[in-house]
């Protein structure tokens, strides 16, 4: 039996409200679980699809279709990040600190805070919403680290 927990995630005082991140937990992980803090270095598995509607169902509701465009688990190799650097899209800036270690999540982040307007041509589209599976595998942490994240819990609001 497969669980889950969504949440909401937009900034109170950023340009963007209206456009939030979607994050639904697939996995749970265990209470006392660590969550990456900024300035730490995080092991990521990731799969991500670009998001895709279709208009090709006779006038009904649009069907949507998602195609992979990238694969950490098929390279067998998980990305490493510093959090809060900066080297990765603006959605995983926001999304990450919230995830536990070895929890599983799916994330949707719509374009303002993935690829924007001019997408990543070929394999993402301008104006792409993507949506990513990931999963913290690795945690190490950083001594000067901020003590607080009260700007990253903020952005987030239960969805239940």
């Amino acid at each position: 039996m497969e669980t889950s927990a969504q949440t909401s995630i937009s900034h109170q005082n950023d340009p963007k409200v209206g456009a939030g991140i979607l994050l639904r937990t697939l996995r749970f992980a265990g209470e006392h679980s660590p969550r990456p803090k900024i300035g730490d270095t995080c092991w990521v598995h990731y799969e991500g699809f670009v998001w895709e509607d279709s208009d090709s169902n006779n006038g009904d509701l649009p069907l949507v279709e998602m195609k992979k465009f990238d694969s950490s688990r098929q390279r067998k190799q998980p990305l490493k990040l510093k959090l809060g650097e900066g080297h990765v899209m603006e959605g995983w800036e926001v999304a990450l600190p919230n995830l536990k270690l070895n929890e599983l999540a799916e994330v949707t982040i719509p374009h303002l805070y993935g690829y924007g307007e001019q997408g990543y041509p070929p394999k993402i589209p301008g104006k792409a919403t993507l949506v990513f599976r990931m999963e913290i595998i690795k945690i190490e942490s950083s001594t000067s680290s901020p003590s607080s994240l009260s700007w990253w819990r903020k952005v987030f609001k239960r969805v239940r």
